[in-house]
């Protein structure tokens, strides 16, 4: 069964729609590695290996030490939005996605450690390969750190605010509640417009 295009493709949906799941991962991964980046590769791996190995024990200690059916997050979910006046488990009725067996399966997996590099195993034609870097331009000046906020995204507008009279909404230039009005506010308009 074919789907339409407005199920998949970006151009065809009538709004901004994007992997938000897989943005969110990135975004987040990013703000960890902000230190980590300007860190040789092989420290700037190990980094990220420690910090996932960390996660992933920290996130199986916890599932272990919980004794509800369900998450820890599924069943605050679950007091928030259903009454318990039935008397019956809740957690009978969650997905199986939210189940503590699921959590425990999600990171069961570890994380290995490199070996020491005497210990590698590297086949002798890989070993005569040389690899040269790549011709890339770098640019003059610094470079940017934080994420780059793309055209598709709305950038949250900032309110101004009045130096003069310390209200929201509007600047000095155009401040209504001033004795002297400045050449380009309203107050300014009105009085000399009749003037001519």
């Amino acid at each position: 069964m074919e789907k339409p295009p407005e199920r998949w493709a970006r151009s065809s949906f009538p709004r901004r729609r994007y992997d938000m799941l897989t943005t969110n991962m990135v975004e987040s991964m990013n703000s960890v590695l902000l230190k980590a980046r300007e860190m040789p590769i092989l420290r700037m791996l190990d980094f990220i290996q420690e910090k996932l190995g960390e996660w992933f024990y920290e996130r199986r200690k916890k599932a272990h030490e919980t004794f509800h059916k369900v998450s820890i997050w599924a069943e605050e979910e679950m007091y928030k939005k259903v009454d318990l006046a039935c008397k019956i488990f809740k957690s009978d009725y969650c997905s199986k996605w939210y189940s503590r067996e699921t959590w425990f399966e999600t990171y069961e997996g570890h994380v290995n450690t490199v070996a020491d590099q005497n210990s590698w195993d590297i086949p002798q034609n890989v070993e005569s390969e040389i690899t040269k870097s790549p011709d890339v331009e770098i640019l003059q000046g610094r470079s940017q750190k934080k994420r780059h906020i793309p055209a598709t995204e709305s950038v949250p507008l900032k309110s101004t605010k009045c130096s003069r009279c310390k209200q929201i909404g509007h600047n000095r230039t155009t401040c209504l509640s001033s004795t002297a009005p400045h050449s380009y506010s309203k107050k300014y308009a009105e009085k000399y417009s009749n003037v001519q």
